[in-house]
């Protein structure tokens, strides 16, 4: 009732569309539709209401392009078992639908009722790869589903859509975008929307809309709300997962949950928990990252997937619910954003070879309120990335980068291109304004002894090509530094008790502690939440170059190289790596690293790799 950050204004009552209908004294009430499709059929059940009559018949035929396929009759309560012979699967580049007509006649042979339906020939399952992964599998092929979260928000209607081009546009702008799946988020839609999502070849994972749980009264209602959810959308092919609980919210009692689910629909995968709170039931393991991405451990009997990720922000001036918003990670320009995003999924997908990652979802369709970390604005008017662009991004038809971390050199460099789809013919030029025609093909690692901009491109013999992408490299002096004759050995480390939603002002501040530590991590830190920390230590160069450092944290920190401020990674924000360049004189250089924790997930971590030395922790 209070918005602000991730909690938006507060929606109630009816706002779903309602409506009467008028129904015969005996009537088709409810269809369960579950199609097989190993066994090339259809399993039909009908339920039906109004005056007890044992003498009504029931038929249900199949149905293709006016074409009757197959036909089945029976009494009341009777399965009825429909041949689909060579069925042609639905898949989301691909979503065929067979039409599925049932009539309810009485004793004399009268229609009494008719209802026409359809439905897709659809099997979600888990499955063995041919590296032993365990993998989310669609028609018995494994399929990578990439999609985003989605909460449904619209600013004339909160949870309830304006129209149905509303909820159309949203489908059509992510499915241009080249997205496969999309994650419901703690919301149940209209049925038009998963209507919608049938039609158009979208797999759903649909979460239960998340409460306290706290009292058995609210979890007997959790119940029955989640039995209406699975038996309300049980017909619609899109949906190929269940999602009980997010991120730990009101979660309770999760193994006699997910037993619940299965027990309701066997047909479809279930995940205990998404992001956080993973108690080791149900078909996947799902983590949260932001902004990512990773991949939980392979697991032999679960699929992994990612559950959220990424969260970029971008306000877009005229077109946000108030003159500021925030996003898990937030970028100042609409071509920051796309290299950004770019490069989150140049490290996601080859996570699905390595590590057998199986799903990922990226936060979110569209901002919501403050929330402005949408591939939409909040009012649908703009949207932030080229969709084209998207994409290629998601099948990996990127733009060359150097291989290396660093920007920076000191006497001359070898810049080294590489695409992340192999088999491209790669370009470059170092001429920002030169013509198509000046372009040279990249063969052999370009060596650089002054600062310059390389801008390279990338085509592909199936006729995909990548935009152009432009990397500068700037040659710079080495930072040189006077440590004392003998510094202490080990990390002097500070620590400060206080709540804060950035790094203090340390000079204001007196220590709680204060101790010698070994490495810039938290293992001698006994705390995990309302602390700040202060390290100071010395680095040895082994040779004159550049070094590059990497610092995780969660939440903010701050790192000083030679009394050089190299990396900004402050605020309140999840698991984060940023990186920085410096070009040292081989000795002895000074390290200061600030931190702070407020609440919820901890973590810090500092690495570093230059001349002579691999990536290692420090």
């Amino acid at each position: 009732l209070e918005p602000r950050s991730i909690w938006y204004t507060g929606s109630s009552g009816i706002w779903q569309t309602v409506w009467l209908e008028p129904v015969p004294k005996n009537y088709i009430q409810r269809l369960r539709i579950e199609p097989d499709l190993d066994k090339e059929r259809l399993v039909v059940k009908v339920e039906t209401g109004g005056e007890k009559n044992d003498k009504l018949k029931i038929t249900a035929r199949v149905i293709e392009a006016d074409r009757h396929l197959s036909e089945s009759s029976g009494r009341h309560g009777t399965p009825h078992l429909l041949k689909v012979p060579r069925p042609h699967p639905w898949t989301p580049s691909d979503p065929y639908l067979y039409d599925l007509e049932v009539l309810l006649e009485d004793a004399s042979g009268k229609q009494v009722d008719r209802v026409r339906s359809y439905f897709g020939m659809r099997k979600i399952s888990l499955g063995k790869d041919e590296k032993g992964f365990t993998r989310l599998m669609l028609n018995n092929k494994f399929v990578f589903q990439i999609g985003p979260l989605d909460q449904g928000f619209f600013p004339d209607g909160l949870y309830t859509p304006p129209t149905e081009d509303a909820m159309k546009f949203d489908l059509e702008a992510l499915k241009n975008m080249g997205f496969n799946m999309i994650r419901k988020h703690v919301k149940v839609e209209p049925a038009r929307w998963y209507h919608l999502c049938d039609k158009m070849g979208f797999l759903v994972w649909q979460d239960m809309p998340s409460g306290l749980n706290e009292s058995e009264a609210d979890r007997e209602q959790f119940r029955v709300e989640l039995k209406a959810m699975v038996e309300g959308l049980f017909n619609h092919p899109a949906i190929v997962m269940w999602v009980p609980f997010n991120e730990g919210w009101g979660q309770h009692d999760d193994e006699q949950i997910v037993q619940l689910i299965k027990e309701l629909d066997p047909t479809r995968l279930v995940n205990n928990a998404s992001g956080w709170t993973d108690k080791g039931f149900g078909d996947v393991m799902d983590i949260h990252e932001y902004p990512g991405p990773a991949a939980p451990k392979p697991e032999e009997k679960r699929a992994t997937v990612l559950g959220e990720f990424g969260g970029l922000g971008l306000n877009v001036a005229g077109h946000q619910w108030t003159t500021t918003g925030w996003g898990y990670d937030l970028i100042q320009t609409p071509e920051n954003l796309l290299t950004r995003y770019e490069d989150l999924w140049r490290r996601l997908l080859p996570l699905v070879d390595s590590a057998g990652l199986s799903a990922a979802v990226y936060t979110q369709t569209s901002d919501i309120e403050t929330e402005n970390n949408g591939l939409l604005t909040y009012d649908r008017k703009v949207t932030k990335m080229d969709a084209s662009l998207l994409r290629l991004a998601h099948e990996g038809y990127l733009p060359p980068k150097p291989t290396a971390n660093t920007r920076i050199f000191v006497k001359k460099t070898a810049v080294e291109l590489r695409t992340l789809q192999p088999g491209a013919e790669i370009f470059y030029t170092l001429d920002e304004k030169a013509p198509a025609e000046k372009w040279l093909k990249y063969q052999a690692p370009v060596s650089l002894k002054k600062s310059k901009t390389i801008r390279c491109r990338a085509t592909w013999a199936n006729g995909k090509s990548s935009h152009s992408e432009s990397y500068s490299f700037k040659k710079v002096k080495p930072v040189g530094s006077k440590p004392p004759k003998n510094p202490a050995p080990g990390i002097a480390l500070k620590m400060y008790e206080g709540s804060w939603d950035n790094l203090p002002d340390f000079k204001t501040l007196q220590p709680a502690k204060e101790l010698t530590v070994n490495n810039y991590d938290l293992s001698q830190v006994e705390r995990e939440e309302d602390f700040a920390l202060v390290f100071e230590g010395w680095i040895e160069a082994l040779e004159t170059g550049v070094y590059t450092f990497f610092c995780s944290s969660d939440d903010g920190s701050r790192l000083f190289v030679a009394n050089q401020k190299l990396i900004e990674n402050d605020g309140l924000h999840g698991m984060k790596e940023v990186s920085g360049s410096i070009a040292l004189k081989k000795g002895l250089h000074p390290v200061r690293l600030e931190f702070f924790q407020k609440k919820g997930g901890v973590g810090l971590k500092l690495e570093w790799e230059g001349a002579g030395i691999s990536r290692r922790q420090l």
